[in-house]
């Protein structure tokens, strides 16, 4: 499995976790929770795994709300990781089965970020994958400057500039 995150460049150098360092150094991805670098270059499988399970977020802090009595004692005191559980390791990929470019292509999620209606206009849209178009607009008496649509591009930029509007001279 394949995943690529895009964040705004504001996360470059402030980032820390499975995701790694987001500062264009691949070689310290593999960041430990105690500071240690696995190299990328040599990590196996089992090794990725480890490394994962060391960043598991503690019981006492969740992203996720329970809603319900089960789901919550689900989380709260169940073993973590559970110990039945065995992870699958396959074998590693080549990079000329078709089967595994057709995956990378199928699993590539771009986003560009959000972007705000301009002071004293609105934003037409709320999706920001690759290929959405937002549209921008001004209030009554004022009038819109620089583009009135931006699109999300497959790099994970906006196209055009951000607009503003400015009280018009009537």
């Amino acid at each position: 499995m394949a995943a690529t995150v895009l964040l705004p460049s504001e996360f470059t150098d402030h980032t820390l976790g499975l995701l790694g360092l987001m500062n264009s150094d691949p070689s310290d991805d593999l960041l430990t929770r105690p500071g240690e670098v696995i190299p990328s270059h040599g990590a196996t499988p089992e090794g990725i795994f480890t490394f994962g399970t060391g960043w598991k977020v503690s019981k006492t802090s969740s992203l996720f709300t329970h809603d319900s009595k089960r789901l919550l004692d689900a989380h709260s005191f169940a073993p973590s990781p559970d110990p039945v559980f065995v992870p699958a390791f396959s074998p590693p990929e080549t990079p000329h089965d078709p089967l595994v470019a057709d995956m990378v292509t199928a699993c590539v999620v771009v986003s560009c970020g959000r972007l705000p209606p301009p002071r004293n206009g609105k934003k037409n849209g709320t999706r920001y994958l690759e290929g959405n178009t937002l549209s921008f607009s001004c209030d009554e008496e004022f009038i819109l400057f620089r583009s009135t649509q931006r699109t999300c591009l497959e790099d994970g930029t906006w196209s055009g500039e951000q607009p503003f509007c400015l009280k018009g001279w009537f």
